[in-house]
């Protein structure tokens, strides 16, 4: 495996980082490390076992110190998990030179290609050994091949590990172990891994029962758009289980997982959450729906259900709304993107799509700017970053 710096080129798509906290610089080759070996611990083992391999161009965000605060795909290895062990690892061992302007460092945009080989002998040779044992059934030698990449980080070995000791599966059942290697995984930012990780706190397995850390794994696993994820919150805010009741935020998650159950094997499951998002919309006032409504957005609670200060929000709203809008009326929705900052507040905002009312954008615009919104998390760690939000509102 080994990375490569991509030729330099304009990246017109992507959004820059405010004027007020970086200076933007056009893109040009990243300057820094090769990955290559200190990524191999990063190549997933499914897909080492699966024989996938190739190339992810991505786009990061460079800061001033040479650390990648932020990373967006641009074309595809072809592999969902490769693509993610790629940002992942570009995130938390990438290294860079920051670019200059007038020898002052800057943070910028650049682009840079990551490739996924299995020309490495000794990761084909373990690849191999553990497809083998796999498909003849030989678990307990497939649990002891996977200790030490465990051990080493690798998600998915942590993930299967920790469900073997959940089952007992060529180890002897040990719920302790189980939840501490899924917490592992969960903590590295496995969206898989923070569900069951919810899962198993809900149900006290390896320790007694705690709420509060299931809601809080099934947030960050709903962040992920994982509709399971994003429902079991929706119980919890629906009966105050682990978070304060909340039948707005209620209502806010259980349209978001309606919403993630985008693949046709999700049917089965669709009438439930549809029942379930209707009693929890009977159980509610009309001021609880219109405080729910009032934070929208197309990409579920990306920005909706990250919104802190919801109360102070809505009054700023309020006050904002322009008076005098005529013969307009009905319902008119702002699309902004929103530059968060690693501590929550805002440091940017533009309208991405308009609402037709200069006057309404404006006023969107102004009530953003003082949200205290959830900040986007890599590898555990919160970074500043783009966020998409639509505001609705209702015209009077």
């Amino acid at each position: 495996m080994s990375t490569q710096p991509a030729l330099a080129g304009d990246d017109a798509e992507t959004p820059s980082a405010p004027a007020s906290k970086h200076v933007v610089t056009p893109v040009r080759v990243a300057q820094g490390l090769n990955l290559g070996d200190a990524c191999e611990r990063y190549y997933p083992l499914s897909s080492r076992m699966a024989h996938e391999f190739g190339a992810t161009t991505l786009v990061v965000y460079v800061d001033v110190d040479g650390r990648v605060k932020e990373t967006r795909i641009e074309t595809g290895s072809g592999y969902v998990a490769l693509d993610e062990a790629a940002e992942q690892c570009i995130v938390e061992r990438g290294r860079y030179v920051a670019q200059t302007v007038d020898s002052i460092p800057v943070g910028s945009w650049q682009r840079m290609k990551f490739t996924w080989r299995l020309d490495n002998p000794a990761g084909a040779d373990a690849a191999n050994s553990l497809l083998s044992a796999y498909r003849k059934g030989d678990y307990a030698r497939l649990a002891k091949l996977l200790v030490p990449y465990a051990r080493d980080g690798a998600i998915d070995a942590q993930v299967l590990l920790a469900r073997m000791y959940l089952h007992g599966t060529g180890v002897t059942a040990n719920p302790v172990e189980a939840a501490t290697w899924m917490r592992k995984a969960a903590e590295r930012g496995s969206t898989v891994a923070e569900y069951d990780a919810g899962i198993f706190s809900e149900e006290g397995v390896g320790g007694p029962k705690d709420y509060a850390a299931a809601a809080s794994w099934f947030r960050k696993a709903g962040h992920q758009r994982h509709a399971d994820a994003a429902f079991n919150l929706a119980l919890m805010y629906q009966s105050g289980l682990g978070v304060e009741r909340d039948p707005a935020m209620a209502l806010v998650w259980i349209e978001a997982a309606i919403g993630f159950l985008a693949s046709p094997s999700a049917d089965a499951v669709r009438p439930g959450y549809v029942s379930t998002r209707d009693s929890i919309l009977a159980s509610m006032s009309p001021a609880q729906i219109d405080a729910a409504s009032r934070i929208t957005s197309p990409d579920g609670p990306v920005i909706r259900g990250y919104l802190r200060n919801r109360a102070a929000i809505d009054k700023a709203a309020s006050d904002a709304y322009p008076s005098h809008l005529g013969e307009h009326d009905g319902v008119r929705a702002v699309s902004l993107l929103v530059f968060v900052l690693a501590d929550g507040h805002v440091a940017d905002t533009r309208v991405e799509n308009s609402s037709g009312l200069p006057k309404l954008d404006a006023a969107t615009v102004q009530v953003l700017s003082q949200a205290d919104i959830m900040p986007k998390k890599i590898s555990g760690q919160s970074v500043d970053a783009w966020q998409l939000v639509t505001w609705t509102w209702a015209l009077r």
